[in-house]
């Protein structure tokens, strides 16, 4: 066994990582024993000095301390009682100095103290007392991104984006204070519970270019550059490399190389192993995607500062409203008029810069980055409005040639006198919250002898844009279950077409500039479906014959280009789930749709069976998880269900989906292979 192995063997000791030490001793060579035996000991003592360090102190010099809020390599913090300034601190007591160059809390608190930023932590001292070594910081009440990922899951790729600006940031206040931190990880960076990002803890940091510090690894391996790892000098640009793999994490939950060793991670990136983010997560945007993957790459490749990420990144997320705005800006210096110069001349934020959420009750708030309020807009006292529920983000700012905050209104529920009201999407002015226009539905459908004329529900909406043309797709569904619609808006929300069908539709996703899909439950044929529809000649209805109860008597008869109905599983059914809806992803080169087969009710979480389709929805795989069959052999020893799984028809026996092709104007029974 080579010495390497035995370094890591003692950092292992040094975290408390559990060591397998009867498979170390059989690996070990003869001469080798002898090694093991002292580091087995050595963790012996380690595991007594740590046993005796995790009852948390009463109190540390002036501070009264009241739990431990987080442990690592060099200290345990706390959270302590400022008595002299009547405040909470998160404390940070190390457990000895390092021999050399002075000690490790003296100079993490020099280097903390050289820093002032809105994201990152604030040092307020460091000190000894009897010989422990601490520092004292603001206290952030919040949680790490580490807790939040392994709570939650993959974050949304629009937070990814505001998440890795706002590091970026602390990391150029970090680098233009002649420093680096050494450390950026998931564990090392807290959303506060009022959202603000804060970069913490600097105990690897070290001042930039200073040879005369350790050449040893610091930081965590799999977050560290390949360069450095291979015994090159860390900077800046390593650090950026940090954060591209704390992105990467936050986006889909894993790391770009794998290795449980330095020897396994050396060898990773020497191989090329990099997986790339929408290999793991492909409905990830691409340039998001583009611009993680270039974060973790070979340093010749990488972007070499913080402020070089953060543009990429800002770039990423609206391309194409900082093009417009620049144009708009431009042509107002040359006016001298209109909106365009207010931004221009700093008076109003532009458009892809203002961050706008919506209330409970339907009220609109636009923020600029530093959180000042710009603007709040509340809709008529008299009705109880919500946000749309299925809408992802109800309420969003938009660019291009016509600048615009669209937000999307249910009907939340009723007017005071409990009258009904149809959801809206609303067009907002960026710059003054006014209300400039505003689309209803105000269809009425006509559907087996039943009249449905409202309420409807806006249940979602999409927004295309493209050559700096708008169109929004917005979904809605009848207030009594048995009617849908999809409009198609433009960008002054004047209807271009209509889609009627039976049964309930909650997702519209562009997937392509004249091709829409729409998703839900299809009443006719008892079964989650997808509908492709041509946005550009939408007018039409659901293709069932004329003597079907679901014909649409007073809507136009143009069809979609095509339809897919899943069908509802043997468990679906047994548990007497009313229906399985879809609910559709995009991804990079094929399209997902999941039906929800069994509820997140008593069985947990939900269970669903994923479709894989191209984008003209031709079925590639199907599959369903490994805990729908254990569910259903749960069910079969309840006698819900008459076989086990491994009878189940489901698994062994002919399936397959209904189609309908424009171009075949028929129901078509199509076999689905599995995958599982």
């Amino acid at each position: 066994m080579n010495g390497e192995r035995y370094l890591e063997v003692a950092a292992a000791i040094l975290d408390g990582t559990p060591i397998e030490w009867e498979a170390l001793d059989r690996a070990a060579e003869d001469g080798d024993r002898g090694l093991v035996a002292r580091l087995r000991a050595l963790a012996r003592i380690s595991d007594v000095h740590r046993r005796a360090l995790a009852e948390t102190p009463a109190a540390w010099g002036p501070f009264r301390i009241t739990e431990r809020i987080g442990s690592g390599t060099f200290g345990d913090v706390y959270r302590a009682r400022d008595a002299a300034l009547d405040r909470d601190v998160a404390l940070k007591l190390l457990r000895a100095p390092v021999s050399g160059g002075g000690s490790r809390p003296s100079t993490e608190g020099r280097l903390l103290a050289r820093v002032r930023h809105a994201n990152v932590v604030t040092v307020h001292g460091a000190a000894d007392h009897g010989g422990v070594y601490g520092i004292w910081m603001e206290f952030v009440d919040g949680r790490t991104l580490a807790d939040v990922v392994a709570a939650d899951g993959p974050f949304a790729p629009r937070d990814v984006v505001a998440i890795g600006r706002d590091v970026c940031r602390a990391l150029e206040a970090v680098h233009g204070s002649g420093l680096l931190h050494g450390d950026i990880k998931a564990q090392n960076v807290m959303r506060a519970a009022d959202g603000r990002i804060v970069v913490m803890d600097f105990g690897t940091g070290r001042v930039a270019g200073d040879a005369s510090q350790s050449a040893r690894i610091a930081g965590t391996p799999l977050y560290v550059a390949p360069e450095v790892l291979d015994g090159g000098a860390p900077d800046a640009s390593s650090d950026v490399y940090s954060l591209g793999v704390l992105l990467y994490l936050l986006l889909t939950g894993a790391f770009p190389v794998a290795g449980r060793t330095l020897r396994e991670i050396r060898r990773a990136h020497a191989d090329g192993a990099r997986v790339a983010v929408r290999d793991r997560r492909a409905a990830v945007p691409r340039r998001i995607a583009d611009v993680v993957d270039r974060a973790v790459a070979p340093k010749a490749e990488r972007f070499q500062t913080a402020a070089d990420l953060e543009r990429a990144l800002a770039a990423a997320a609206q391309p194409a409203i900082r093009r417009h705005w620049r144009a708009a800006a431009a042509v107002a210096a040359l006016a001298g008029l209109g909106f365009a110069a207010e931004w221009a001349i700093g008076r109003r934020v532009p458009p892809e810069r203002l961050q706008v959420a919506m209330a409970d009750d339907g009220t609109v708030t636009a923020a600029a980055p530093d959180g000042r309020v710009l603007w709040r807009h509340a809709f008529d006292p008299a009705v109880r409005y919500s946000p749309a529920a299925f809408t992802g983000k109800p309420a969003r700012s938009l660019g291009g040639s016509y600048p615009s905050v669209v937000a999307a209104v249910d009907i939340g529920l009723r007017r005071r006198d409990e009258s009904a009201v149809d959801g809206m999407l609303v067009d907002l002015d960026p710059a003054t919250g006014r209300e400039r226009r505003r689309f209803a539905f105000d269809d009425k459908v006509v559907i087996n002898g039943v009249a449905y004329d409202g309420p409807w529900s806006l249940t979602a909406f999409a927004v295309e844009e493209r050559g700096g043309s708008r169109r929004i797709a917005v979904c809605g569904h009848h207030f009594h279950w048995d009617a849908s619609i999809v409009v198609i808006l433009d960008e002054s929300l004047r209807r271009q077409g209509t889609y009627v069908q039976a049964g309930w539709l909650e997702g519209v996703h562009w997937v392509s500039p004249s091709r829409l899909i729409a998703s839900g439950f299809n009443n006719a044929h008892d079964g989650g479906s997808v509908v492709l529809l041509d946005a550009d000649h939408l007018d039409g209805q659901a293709p069932e014959p004329r003597e079907s109860k679901y014909y649409c008597r007073n809507c136009a008869a143009g069809t979609p280009l095509r339809v897919v109905v899943m069908p509802r599983s043997e468990l679906n059914q047994a548990t007497v789930s009313r229906f399985n809806r879809v609910s559709f992803q995009a991804l990079s080169d094929r399209l997902a749709a999941s039906t929800i087969e069994i509820p997140g009710t008593e069985y947990a979480e939900p269970i669903a069976a994923i479709y894989e389709f191209t984008p003209s929805l031709d079925l590639v795989r199907a599959s369903f998880a490994e805990r729908y069959w254990r569910l259903h052999d749960a069910l079969f020893a309840q006698g819900t269900v008459a076989h086990a799984s491994r009878d189940c028809p489901e698994r062994n026996g002919p399936l397959a989906i209904l189609v309908w092709d424009r171009n075949r104007p028929e129901w078509t029974r199509v076999p689905i292979a599995r995958a599982e």
